[in-house]
């Protein structure tokens, strides 16, 4: 896949995470102010030719929390030869 993630909190790493696949059964819970690191990856050759030029992407972080039910990170690049 042309984006992965994963996700790190309080020294537990869940398994890649890709695109329209998550990593069922990992989960973790985040205390009131506590912080987690999310590292994304993107494979800028995934797609070949067909993938050069401006680009748009999202990892998206769905939650139990009520008031932040779904946290979406984008980003934007263009890809070169």
């Amino acid at each position: 896949m042309c984006v992965s993630a994963t996700l790190e909190v309080a020294g537990r790493k869940s398994a890649l995470f890709e695109m329209h696949k998550s990593s069922l059964g990992w989960q973790e819970t985040l205390a009131p102010g506590q912080q987690g690191k999310l590292t994304v990856y993107f494979d800028p050759n995934f797609h070949g030719r067909e993938g050069l030029g401006r680009i748009w992407r999202e990892v998206r972080i769905d939650s139990n929390d009520p008031q932040h039910p779904v946290t979406i990170i984008e980003f934007f690049a263009t890809v070169v030869d």
